[in-house]
């Protein structure tokens, strides 16, 4: 995430969303943060003896688990890193290992626009609301009905009919 720095799951196949929530990691922390901090895949052989490997989402803690492979490949575009996908599967041959490896750096490449677009749209999304919200706060304190002036009974009865009718989208004619 650009502005906490933390690596989150975004999408996942396979795990529950309890397992995705606790998939969150940092810059150089384990395997992912290291894919992330070095824009280059890595590729751990056996889960079970790869110190790197920290299982933050609970997901890799069955035995058989110990025997697969895991797979991170950064999401690159140009020089920049939008993420990363793995991938965990048990592979008895390193040949099919590596043709593995190569199609997740593929699937990697066609993913990277559409995630530059996705963060585009969202931070631009984000932008326009923080906007809003400004101007929105702007006017408010510009026509806040402390901006009056008026003490008499008539003028006090047209601030009692504003505050009725403030909360609601109405237009109304003030004559006098």
């Amino acid at each position: 995430h650009r502005e906490s720095g933390r690596i989150f799951i975004h999408k996942s196949l396979g795990l529950t969303e309890d397992e995705q929530a606790r998939g969150v990691y940092f810059p150089g922390e384990g395997i992912t943060g290291q894919v992330v901090e070095e824009a280059r895949p890595i590729v751990a052989l056996r889960i079970g003896d790869e110190p790197a490997i920290l299982n933050r989402t609970g997901s890799l803690s069955r035995p058989e688990d110990r025997d697969s492979a895991f797979v991170c490949v950064p999401i690159l575009r140009g020089q920049k890193v939008l993420g990363s996908i793995s991938a965990v599967r048990r592979y008895d041959n390193e040949e099919l290992l590596r043709k593995h490896v190569d199609a997740l750096v593929v699937v990697s490449y066609l993913l990277a626009q559409a995630v530059e677009l996705y963060l585009v749209e969202t931070v631009d999304k984000v932008q326009w609301e923080v906007r809003h919200q400004e101007l929105l706060g702007a006017l408010q304190a510009r026509f806040k009905l402390t901006a009056f002036v008026g003490s008499s009974k008539a003028m006090l009865n047209v601030f009692g009919l504003l505050h009725k009718v403030a909360k609601t989208r109405t237009t109304v004619l003030l004559l006098g």
